[in-house]
C-alpha cells in the first residue's frame, strides 16, 4: 500500500521565482503556477459566476507513461456565502506534460543548486568580473494574457491604458480599489481600501510521509483500547463540544484574524477541534485521532486504488463508486488527496465565506491523456461540510 504523504505550509521563499511555474513548486495561495501556458481552464464559479479564488496546487507526476512526467493539480473555491457547499463552487484541474514540450526546456531548473550558488555569493564580497547584464529568463511566461489580480485567463483589458488585463468585471473593480491601477480612469478610486482578498496569502507546500501510520502489535493495541473506551461517557467530549459553540459565537461576531501566526502545538489542536460535528460520532473520533499527531496538517495525499478520504464526519460522504467517471476516458476515479480544515486558519481574513470540513478530489485512475494533450481536465471535487 502507497503511503500516506502529509502537506505542510512554509514560508513563501525570499526568491518568489521558486513558487512559478518553471520550479513545478506545490503551493498555497498566491496566484496559479500554470503547467500548460497557453491553454487555460474556466475558473468561474457555476453558481454565482463570479471568480474563483486559487486555493492551492500539488505537484504530482506519475511515473505511469511518458505524459505524465509533468502534473499538476489545481484547487479553486467561490468564497460566496450562497455558493458554499453547492456544486459548481469549487473546482479541481489536473494537467499533465510530457519531458520534452513546448512550455519548459528538457533540462529541469535545479533549485538546490540555484540556492546554494544564492548563498555563495552572498557571503562572498568579490565584485562581479562582468557588467553585462544578464538576459532575462522567459521560460515560464504565459502566452495568453492572465488577470493582473488573480493570475486566471483574462477576458478583457482596462479600455483606457490597455495594459491591465482581467478575468471578470469584479477583479476590474477590485485592482481599481487597490490603489495600483494607474491610469486616468482610475485615478477617483485609488484611495478606496480593498476588502475582498481576492487572492489568499502565499505558502510553499511542503510533503512528508505520515510517520503515524499503526501496524503489527501497535494497531492491536489500539484496537483493544478502543473497545475499552466504547462505552465512555460523552462528557470526555465536553472540552471540544465548548470549544465547538465558543467558535459558532465568535464567528457570528467577527472574522478570524490569526494569519500571521503559525497555528501549532496546543492552540492547533483546539482550533482544530473547534471543527467537530456537534453529534459526537466515532467518524470524528478517528479523524482527531488521526491528525492529533499532526495537527498542522493542511494536506492528506494517498493516490492508489484502495485509498479512501478521511471523513470528518459520518454525514455527506461519498462512495468511490459513487464518484462520476472521468470525463475524458470514461475510467473510474480514484481519491488522490483531500484539503484539511486546518489550511483555513492560515487564510486568515482573506477566506471569506470559505467554510469545509474536507474537500476530498477524486482523479482519473489512469490518468488519461486530454485530447490534445496538455489540456486542463476538470476532475471531482467533494465537499463535506464541518457541521
Amino acid at each position: 500500500m502507497d503511503a500516506i504523504l502529509l502537506g505542510f505550509l512554509e514560508q513563501a521563499p525570499a526568491q518568489q521565482r521558486y513558487l512559478t511555474s518553471p520550479y513545478f513548486p506545490s503551493k498555497v495561495g498566491g496566484k496559479p503556477a500554470w503547467l500548460n501556458l497557453r491553454d487555460l481552464p474556466d475558473t468561474k464559479c457555476e453558481r454565482c459566476r463570479g471568480p474563483l479564488s486559487f486555493l492551492l496546487q500539488v505537484y504530482a507526476d506519475l511515473d505511469v507513461r511518458e505524459t505524465t512526467f509533468h502534473r499538476s493539480l489545481y484547487v479553486f473555491c467561490c468564497k460566496q456565502t450562497d455558493c458554499q457547499g453547492k456544486s459548481g463552487a469549487y473546482k479541481v484541474f489536473r494537467c499533465q506534460l510530457a519531458r520534452q514540450n513546448e512550455f519548459f526546456p528538457y533540462e529541469l531548473k535545479d533549485r538546490a543548486a540555484e540556492e546554494e550558488e544564492e548563498q555563495r555569493k552572498a557571503k562572498s564580497k568579490a565584485k562581479p568580473k562582468s557588467k553585462a547584464q544578464k538576459q532575462p529568463d522567459n521560460t515560464g511566461v504565459s502566452l495568453v494574457p492572465l488577470c493582473v489580480v488573480c493570475g486566471c485567463k483574462a477576458e478583457s483589458c482596462c479600455a483606457s491604458c490597455n495594459a491591465f488585463h482581467y478575468c471578470s468585471d469584479a477583479h476590474r473593480q477590485e485592482h481599481r480599489r487597490s490603489g495600483t491601477h494607474q491610469c486616468e480612469s482610475a485615478v477617483e478610486a485609488a484611495d478606496l481600501t480593498s476588502t475582498s482578498g481576492a487572492v489568499l496569502p502565499e505558502f510553499e507546500l511542503v510533503v512528508e510521509e505520515d510517520d503515524t501510520e499503526p501496524s503489527g502489535q501497535q494497531q492491536q493495541d489500539e484496537d483493544e483500547e478502543e473497545e475499552d473506551e466504547e462505552d465512555a461517557d460523552e462528557s470526555q467530549f465536553k472540552h471540544e463540544l465548548d470549544l465547538l459553540r465558543k467558535y459558532q459565537e465568535e464567528q457570528a461576531q467577527t472574522k478570524m484574524t490569526e494569519s500571521d501566526s503559525k497555528l501549532e502545538g496546543e492552540l492547533m489542536e483546539d482550533l482544530f477541534k473547534k471543527m467537530a460535528v456537534t453529534d459526537v460520532d466515532e467518524t470524528f473520533t478517528a479523524f482527531n485521532a488521526a491528525v492529533a499527531h499532526h495537527p498542522e496538517q493542511v494536506l492528506r495525499y494517498w493516490r492508489s486504488s484502495a485509498s479512501s478520504p478521511l471523513w470528518v464526519a459520518s454525514a455527506n460522504q461519498i462512495a468511490v463508486s459513487a464518484v462520476p467517471s472521468c470525463p475524458i476516458c470514461g475510467g473510474r476515479r480514484v481519491f488522490e488527496f483531500q484539503v484539511m480544515p486546518q489550511i483555513l486558519y492560515y487564510m486568515g481574513e482573506s477566506i471569506g465565506d470559505l467554510d469545509f470540513g474536507t474537500l476530498a478530489v477524486f482523479t482519473c485512475e489512469s490518468s488519461c491523456d486530454s485530447a490534445p494533450p496538455g489540456f486542463y481536465v476538470p476532475e471531482y471535487v467533494h465537499f463535506q461540510a464541518c457541521k
